[in-house]
């Protein structure tokens, strides 16, 4: 009697997981970034080739609810003369979460999320990555409430940057390893609290960031950030944010961001405004979380201690090309004496061959007054999804 049981179980399991993998969708990425950077006169080769594969196993008939897993290979040639190691390849897990959607009512519902997937603060600039944690998000008509937590230890550093403390006078027991593939990141606990209340055309968003330090630097970072986002006209937009934080309370800096963005049929022209405290002041230096830059200079720039101010075009060609360039000032904000730092323009165009096929085109160059900061940087991309 318990060998039948057993067979059937078996059988029932086999004609499980064969429908499962029925069901299952998969596909994948390439890409080629051939890339020339440095002064002028001495262009150096960056050359990025990569590989991901992803999976997806629907959980629902509507296909809300799924398990979704995505794994990339990286190499990466660097010829200039700041790389650590020229030649690089990266193995790193993207994905792998659990979705489940919940329909309350015809107008609410209810999304949890568990596993690695990305997420980004709500302005972009502060925490934009992956970690491992869980999301609930409920949505209806008159509100938008989240709560999020996560751990970043076991990401992969060398595709996952996370800003050093160590560069704003913090110390730190994080010593990042010299393996190639994967190297574990430095060990925090991101937690979130985020509201959004939706009114005629306009949103009020409400969001709590804390970074808790595990790494013995003695830096739990929190930050308190309002924002007001909508449409002042049919062809007018905005978007207006400050983000307050402080260090172990005993701190407190400050990034705001603003945005206007004015359309015409399939032409955009926006106007964006950046600040992020230095030692302004009240104001200590801003520290975000995810390392990322908005000046194209010879020297890496965080959002920290600069004032920018940009305009931007966007223009679509019978939807198929997207043509696109801007110009930025930088101000250095590091200190009370504000000084003027650069000028910077980017310029490119995204061409849809195919559907699964596009190529790109993208020029970058920064005029600094100190000109060891001037850089020019040619991209050439090449992507293509199966």
């Amino acid at each position: 009697m318990e060998i039948k049981m057993k067979k059937r179980f078996l059988i029932c399991s086999l004609i499980f997981l064969s429908l499962t993998l029925n069901a299952a969708e998969w596909g994948g990425a390439f890409s080629n970034v051939t890339e020339f950077a440095g002064k002028t006169e001495e262009l150096k080769l960056v050359q990025n080739d990569g590989l991901s594969l992803w999976g997806k196993i629907p959980c629902s008939k509507d296909n809300n609810s799924y398990l979704l897993a995505d794994v990339s290979y990286n190499f990466k040639y660097d010829a200039q003369d700041s790389a650590n190691r020229a030649v690089s390849n990266l193995l790193n897990l993207n994905l792998f979460e659990a979705n489940f959607y919940w329909k309350l009512s015809p107008f609410s519902r209810l999304q949890l999320k568990a596993g690695r997937f990305p997420i980004a603060d709500g302005t972009g600039a502060i925490f934009t990555q992956s970690a491992d944690g869980l999301y609930l998000n409920f949505k209806s008509l008159k509100i938008e409430a989240s709560v999020y937590g996560s751990y970043t230890g076991l990401l992969n550093s060398k595709v996952v940057e996370m800003l050093p403390l160590e560069d704003f006078g913090y110390k730190s027991n994080y010593i990042e390893e010299t393996n190639d593939f994967y190297t574990l990141s430095a060990k925090y606990i991101p937690v979130a609290l985020n509201l959004r209340i939706p009114f005629r055309a306009q949103n009020f968003v409400l969001q709590g960031w804390g970074f808790l330090d595990l790494n013995e630097s003695n830096a739990n970072r929190f930050l308190a950030t309002v924002g007001f986002n909508g449409y002042i006209s049919k062809n007018l937009s905005y978007n207006v944010q400050t983000s307050f934080q402080t260090v172990n309370f005993a701190s407190i800096s400050n990034f705001s961001k603003v945005n206007f963005s004015f359309y015409v049929e399939n032409f955009i022209l926006s106007l964006k405004g950046i600040y992020a405290s230095g030692n302004n002041g009240s104001f200590s230096p801003f520290i975000p979380v995810t390392k990322k830059t908005p000046v194209f200079s010879f020297y890496d720039t965080e959002y920290s201690g600069l004032i920018l101010a940009g305009l931007e075009a966007n223009y679509l060609v019978k939807k198929i090309v997207n043509v696109f360039a801007g110009a930025d000032f930088i101000i250095d904000a590091r200190t009370e004496n504000l000084d003027y730092r650069g000028f910077q323009y980017a310029a490119g165009l995204n061409y849809n061959i195919f559907p699964d096929l596009r190529l790109s085109a993208i020029a970058k160059q920064f005029f600094g007054k100190n000109t060891e900061e001037n850089k020019l940087t040619l991209d050439i991309v090449l992507q293509m999804v199966f």
